[in-house]
């Protein structure tokens, strides 16, 4: 069964938990408005998946 997890900060920290969990399955979900062009870029490398607030 597969999780679906939502990591708030999608961060250094953050994707790097997000990789992780994604290694082992889980889907990530966070939040990617307002952030930087490197935090976009490093949530997008670690395999997080942006959403809406509403939706984490």
């Amino acid at each position: 069964m597969s999780k679906t997890i939502a990591i708030l900060a999608p961060g250094a920290m953050g994707s790097a938990v997000a990789r992780r969990l994604g290694e082992h399955g889980a889907r990530v979900l966070t939040s990617l408005k307002g952030r930087s062009e490197a935090t976009l870029k490093r949530a997008v490398d670690a395999g997080m998946i942006g959403a809406d607030d509403e939706a984490i």
